[in-house]
C-alpha cells in the first residue's frame, strides 16, 4: 500500500512539474493547439493603442491574455470525439503567474459573477486527461459571467459543440473569448453590497462573447457565434428556445473581427481567409 501511494504521489509531481515547465517557457507555440496562426490584434481608427496581448501557450490551449482588461482575450484549443473514462475531478482555480494582472480566486468571491471557463472544463477532460482540467482552472482562462449566461445557453453551446459535433467524429479547432464595448461597456465586477470593502481587482465584465468553430474535413468549413453577455434564461424569452436563440447569434467571422479588433486566421493564404471569413452559416450544423 505503501509503494502505491508513492508511486501515485510521483506521478501527480510529475503532472504538475510538465504543466510548471510549461508556464515558465514562451519561447515555442504548440502548434497542434492553433490553426491558421496566433489572433493579432488590429487598433481601431479611433485608436491610439489596442489591447496588449501575453500569449500564454499550455500543454492543451493557448490563450491570449490582457493584463489591462484582466480577460483572456481568445483561447484556442482542439477538440475531438477521443474520451476520457471516469469521474471528471475539479480543481480549485488558480492565479496565473505569467500574468501582471494578480488576478485571484477572491476578485469573483461574493459577486454575481461566475468564472467562466474559456477552454472548458469537460472538453479538456475527455480530451487530455487530468492534465486538461488542471490547466483549465488556471484565472487566465477565466472571464467573469453571469451565472444565469454560464449555466444557461453558454453551457448549452459548449455541450452541442462537444457532445454532438466532436462526438460525432468531427476533428474541431475552437477559438473563444469576450467582446468589449468601451463606449457602453458592463463596468467592473463589483463585490456584493456587504463587501465593498474586500480588496478587488478591476477586471472587466464582457459585453458579448464569441465562438469561432472550424471543421477542416475535405475544406474549411466555420460555424461562428455572437452571444450578447446577459442575465436572460430561456424561460424569461418565453417562445424562443435556446436552438432558436443560438441561431439567431451565428455570424460571420468578420462582424466578430471588427467587434473584437482581431485579425484571426492570419497565417492562411489570403484568398481563403477572405473566404471563410466572410461566410456566414444558415443554421446550426
Amino acid at each position: 500500500m505503501k509503494r502505491l501511494v508513492v508511486v501515485l504521489a510521483v506521478i501527480g509531481l510529475l503532472t504538475i512539474g510538465v504543466w510548471a515547465e510549461c508556464c515558465c517557457s514562451q519561447d515555442t507555440l504548440d502548434r497542434n493547439l492553433i490553426w491558421g496562426g496566433v489572433p493579432v490584434p488590429e487598433v481601431p481608427s479611433d485608436q491610439e493603442t489596442s489591447d496588449e496581448v501575453v500569449v500564454l501557450a499550455n500543454e492543451t490551449y493557448i490563450v491570449g491574455y490582457s493584463n489591462t482588461r484582466m480577460n483572456p482575450l481568445w483561447v484556442c484549443y482542439r477538440l475531438s470525439s477521443c474520451c476520457n473514462g471516469g469521474a471528471r475531478p475539479d480543481f480549485q482555480w488558480r492565479s496565473d503567474c505569467r500574468t501582471s494582472a494578480c488576478v485571484c480566486s477572491d476578485d469573483f468571491t461574493h459577486t454575481i459573477y461566475h468564472r467562466a471557463h474559456m477552454a472548458p472544463k469537460e472538453a479538456m477532460f475527455q480530451c487530455y486527461g487530468i492534465l486538461g482540467i488542471y490547466e483549465s482552472f488556471l484565472l487566465s482562462n477565466a472571464c467573469p459571467q453571469f451565472g444565469e449566461f454560464n449555466s444557461g445557453i453558454w453551457r448549452r453551446l459548449e455541450q452541442i459543440i462537444r457532445e454532438e459535433y466532436a462526438g460525432a467524429g468531427r476533428s474541431l479547432w475552437i477559438i473563444t473569448g469576450p467582446v468589449f464595448d468601451d463606449s457602453n461597456g458592463c463596468g467592473l465586477v463589483g463585490k456584493d453590497e456587504g463587501f465593498s470593502h474586500w480588496p478587488q481587482n478591476p477586471v472587466e465584465v464582457p459585453d458579448q462573447f464569441y465562438k469561432i468553430i472550424v471543421d477542416l474535413g475535405d475544406e474549411p468549413e466555420i460555424l461562428a457565434f455572437l452571444l450578447r453577455h446577459s442575465r436572460e434564461t430561456t424561460t424569461q424569452t418565453n417562445s424562443r428556445t435556446t436552438t432558436q436563440r443560438l441561431e439567431e447569434a451565428i455570424v460571420s467571422v468578420d462582424l466578430i473581427e471588427e467587434a473584437t479588433h482581431l485579425d484571426f486566421f492570419p497565417c492562411l493564404d489570403d484568398l481563403l481567409e477572405s473566404k471563410i471569413e466572410s461566410i456566414c452559416a444558415s443554421g446550426l450544423w
